[in-house]
């Protein structure tokens, strides 16, 4: 599709490094075209913008100005929701959000796009909702996007007299992908009650999902990009956990290094309610030396854990966020870290938990790490059926401190964005760093999705993403771990158009001209020889290009 141009500019621009005597080595791939720019060609074709514009640092954890002009948005659909809401985040910076609704009567999915401007893209489904399920009920708990760009979203279905696990699968303009399972979903109904409340979408296309069997087991499940059960894992696809004896479930969902997952949930021995946290290796068995066989109860400080929201998965260690009653009348986050054999990580916070107490109700609802540095999301403010909370984002430094360089506090940002309620369940990070928030929101007469962005970190902290047509291109994975990446068009791409990588000071580092694309194809962007970090990927002479973040 594409023939490739220079790994890098710097012995075009700068001439042969003469401080050794020597030419520098260009690293060699396939197919490889070396393309002689001229430096005022090179100046000429990234404008002047490119060179000169970057913008200025600003503080990270503040809302985000040019999402909506003031960094939040509000989508009433006028349907009542349920609680759970969650957010994905295409690699344009565009936002996909889902959650359950009540529809004529029964509970159905419902889907919006969101424009990374923070529009609401009125194109998808109907008016900017897509509405999706069957039977009595059908709820979803967690979303996430296919490497082709297609939508996956996950929850459980209430047919007859059990629920089923239910995946389906939307094209990016919202109808279902009639390629995808039985035109569009898949339905797991093993003879009991199976809920999948977690996601992973891999990068080759396989789909990883974690639930409870009968409200008595946790269990990972793994299926094919089209739906169907990988038969290498567990039984059938399905690996059930074989710890505990007491009932328990799985919440979140981490992909590890070495092929395999973990998991999080809550566990219920002697009427009480502990965290837990679940291995399994590649395929699908529960690793021994993880706890007890695979599994490890986890204790957290508080009078009643209230929940566990999600995990996160770090080079040497494991992180869950959720929520704890410090008394009867409050409760606070609760953030822990665990090495990945699933002993308590001592060292972080106060023996590997910390405790975040900014009002008395709050609860972590999301958790993701930036850099080393936990970011978690939540709920915050009095306690009380009548009390209306707050977005609140906050970031944690490597030992667990608040990080007082983050947010309009020392450490946090408390958005007051509905004068009713507004409950963040989820939150995504951009391939810049830039924080999302999903949740829903209520006021007299209107219910519906809420969104929040927040700046972070670094020369790309306020630049706006267009949207996908005039990007052009979804690069996918993000990151990628080796540099490849597969890029899929929406328009038509002229063969010799070029397609540049640009580093963090506007330099082009890599050049492939294109061979020609049609709206709907994809083509393979081989970015091997380029180091680990962010990249913009520009085509032809734009100002804004696509993400690209590689993590060796």
């Amino acid at each position: 599709m594409f023939e490739a141009g220079s790994p890098t500019v710097d012995h075009i621009l700068n001439g042969p490094d003469r401080s050794s005597g020597t030419n520098p080595p260009l690293m060699c791939l396939p197919h490889i075209v070396l393309l002689p720019i001229p430096r005022t060609h090179i100046q000429a074709l990234l404008g002047i913008a490119l060179l000169t514009a970057a913008p200025s640092a600003a503080q990270p954890g503040v809302l985000d100005p040019s999402f909506n002009t003031t960094g939040y948005t509000l989508f009433p659909s006028g349907l009542p929701h349920y609680a759970d809401m969650d957010v994905a985040l295409a690699a344009n910076g565009d936002l996909y959000v889902c959650a359950t609704t009540v529809l004529a009567g029964n509970l159905r999915i419902e889907v919006a796009h969101l424009f990374a401007d923070g529009t609401l893209d009125t194109g998808f489904g109907t008016d900017g909702f897509t509405y999706i399920g069957q039977g009595f009920e059908t709820r979803a708990t967690d979303i996430a996007i296919a490497p082709d760009g297609g939508i996956l979203i996950a929850g459980y279905t209430l047919i007859q007299d059990f629920n089923d696990g239910f995946i389906c699968k939307l094209l990016p303009t919202g109808p279902l992908d009639q390629d995808f399972g039985d035109s569009g979903v898949k339905i797991v109904d093993t003879g009991s009650d199976e809920k999948f409340y977690a996601l992973l979408s891999e990068p080759g296309g396989r789909i990883v999902t974690a639930g409870a069997i009968a409200d008595a087991d946790g269990f990972f499940m793994r299926f094919d990009a089209n739906g169907m059960a990988d038969p290498g894992f567990g039984l059938n696809g399905l690996a059930r956990c074989p710890v505990f004896e007491e009932p328990d479930f799985l919440v979140g969902l981490g992909a590890l290094p070495d092929g395999g997952y973990v998991g999080c949930g809550l566990v219920f021995p002697d009427s009480s309610q502990l965290g837990m946290l679940a291995r399994v290796d590649a395929e699908g068995g529960f690793v021994p030396g993880f706890g007890s066989g695979g599994a490890v109860m986890l204790t957290l400080p508080g009078t009643a854990l209230l929940n566990i929201a999600g995990v996160a998965v770090g080079s040497d260690a494991f992180y869950i966020g959720g929520g704890a009653f410090i008394s009867p009348t409050e409760r606070d986050m609760v953030i822990a870290k665990f090495n990945l054999d699933g002993t308590p990580f001592t060292s972080y916070g106060e023996a590997g938990v910390v405790r975040i107490d900014l009002n008395p109700n709050e609860s972590v609802r999301g958790i993701a790490l930036q850099n080393g540095r936990v970011v978690v999301c939540g709920e915050s403010g009095d306690g009380g059926f009548s009390a209306t909370p707050d977005f609140t984002v906050a970031r944690l430094t490597g030992s667990g401190a608040l990080d007082v360089s983050f947010g309009t506090a020392p450490g946090y940002t408390t958005s007051l964005i509905s004068g009713f309620g507004t409950w963040p369940f989820d939150l995504g990070l951009m391939p810049d760093g830039r924080i999302v928030l999903a949740g829903g929101f209520g006021t007299v007469g209107a219910q519906g999705f809420a969104a929040a962005r927040y700046l972070s970190d670094g020369l790309f902290a306020s630049v706006d993403y267009p949207s996908a047509p005039a990007a052009g291109l979804r690069p996918f994975p993000q990151p990628s771990t080796d540099g490849l990446f597969h890029l899929r068009t929406d328009t038509r791409i002229p063969a010799g158009t070029p397609l540049r990588v640009l580093d963090h000071t506007g330099r082009v580092v890599l050049e492939q001209r294109s061979t020609g694309l049609e709206p709907g194809s994809s083509a393979l962007l081989d970015a091997r020889a380029l180091a680990a970090g962010s990249y913009r990927l520009h085509i032809g002479p734009a100002v804004f290009g696509s993400p690209l973040v590689i993590a060796r």
